[in-house]
């Protein structure tokens, strides 16, 4: 008895290790090594009534940085980034594009010392689960409702909007070398991230004031 009660305690004893075992492979199966994620908020949006039958559509949105990987991320947050805001129909089972651009969200006029011994201040670390957060204006070109289309406007009514941010300027090589370098402190992201899908209707959003003629990109950094 005693020696099957002992069998049965290292039965019990190995199926429990191989569940462990098998628990920790799918949470590291589940969490990339290294994974960028950008979520994209609305704060606040202004329909203003322009001039020759174009209206606009400000739009303030906030941008969380998000480490969703299991390692640490460098990212680069400094002065010389780019996005393409992407415009669709909303009511469209197979979205086709309506507006399309690429805008510089920071004014930087002088390259930045990137290539350094360690991130200088244009790059933030990331733990695992970290973020960081960006504002960013977007002014949308708008043909209201009743009026012909004008080319390269938003038509009137329900869409959905999307940013693809760039996270890197500098040339895949130097990338590379930096990435190496600064192994020690993270992994160097230098991939473009999409942000999720927003969704504005521009018939409610729509008031009689006059555009007062906004920037069409503006970024604050926290």
């Amino acid at each position: 008895m005693r020696l099957r009660a002992t069998f049965v305690a290292a039965v019990v004893l190995a199926a429990c290790l191989l569940a462990g075992a098998a628990a920790r492979a799918q949470s590291a199966a589940a969490t990339p090594e290294h994974a960028l994620k950008v979520v994209a908020e609305v704060v606040e949006q202004q329909y203003c009534v322009g001039a020759g039958g174009v209206d606009f559509l400000h739009t303030r949105l906030l941008l969380r940085y998000a480490n969703a990987g299991g390692r640490r991320l460098i990212v680069y947050r400094g002065g010389n980034l780019f996005y393409q805001v992407v415009v669709y129909s909303a009511g469209e089972w197979a979205p086709r594009y309506e507006l399309r651009t690429t805008s510089a969200r920071y004014a930087t006029r002088e390259p930045e010392p990137v290539d350094t011994a360690r991130p200088n201040g244009d790059f933030v670390t990331l733990a695992p689960g970290g973020e960081f957060k960006t504002e960013v204006s977007v002014t949308l070109p708008v043909t209201p409702a009743g009026a012909a289309r004008v080319q390269n406007t938003v038509g009137a009514g329900e869409h959905a909007l999307w940013l693809r941010v760039s996270t890197w300027y500098e040339s895949k090589p130097l990338g590379e070398k930096l990435r190496q370098r600064w192994a020690r402190t993270g992994h160097l992201w230098t991939t473009p991230v999409s942000t999720n899908p927003l969704r504005f209707d521009t018939e409610s959003l729509r008031s009689a004031r006059a555009c007062p003629g906004a920037p069409a990109t503006e970024v604050k950094r926290d």
